[in-house]
């Protein structure tokens, strides 16, 4: 997965975002922050590491993509 696929995951999502060294979306309901995510900046894909680790912050499983296989 390509770091403007997270991009788009995170507009998907409309995270509120900061960017500094890294780049955190934060996931609000109510005004609340209930999720934090967070990815490096850079070009490329992301490796399968980061992928899982991103996967974990939001809470998903790695029966549900992040993002659907083109096809």
């Amino acid at each position: 997965m390509k770091i403007t696929d997270i991009e788009k995951i995170f507009n998907k999502l409309s995270l509120q975002v900061r960017s500094t060294g890294h780049n955190y979306g934060w996931l609000t309901v109510s005004d609340k922050k209930i999720l934090r995510v967070h990815y490096s900046h850079g070009k490329g894909d992301l490796p399968d590491k980061i992928m899982h680790k991103i996967r974990g912050q939001l809470k998903l499983s790695a029966a549900h993509p992040l993002y659907p296989p083109e096809g």
